[in-house]
């Protein structure tokens, strides 16, 4: 069993492995960058570092985030390149920290969605987040 974060996505419940989140933050303004793909909403100042934000519902060619009550930013960290990157992912609303047992994760060929996971009867959507971010998140040393 590993744990995940799992959170909404156009009445979808999706997920990315807990020990990937450095924090949930609430909706925030962030900066427009001019010239980036549709789906990076701008940067967040996180401690002095700008920090991309991707929508989620966006990259996965759903629509886009209401940024609303309950959406939030999840700030993520992964490896690329031997290199640690932080990039935020604003999301519909965080729903619960749960157990999901890696040996049932089905794959489905995707490639920003690692596998379909199952929690309490329920499908989860299992995110890469090394495929979710573009390829210029910014890079931070930890």
């Amino acid at each position: 069993m590993r744990q995940y974060l799992t959170f909404t996505i156009a009445n979808q419940v999706c997920a990315v492995a807990l020990d990937n989140v450095e924090s949930v933050l609430a909706n925030r303004a962030l900066t427009p960058v001019p010239g980036h793909p549709g789906y990076v909403n701008g940067l967040l100042s996180l401690e002095g570092d700008a920090v991309p934000v991707v929508d989620v519902k966006r990259r996965l060619g759903l629509g886009s985030t209401e940024r609303e009550f309950g959406a939030c930013i999840i700030v993520l960290s992964f490896r690329r390149g031997g290199r640690k990157l932080f990039a935020g992912a604003l999301v519909e609303a965080v729903c619960e920290v749960a157990q999901i047992d890696e040996e049932r994760i089905g794959n489905i060929g995707e490639a920003m969605i690692r596998g379909i996971g199952k929690r309490d009867e329920r499908l989860v959507r299992m995110l890469s987040i090394e495929e979710l971010f573009p390829s210029d998140a910014k890079e931070m040393t930890a």
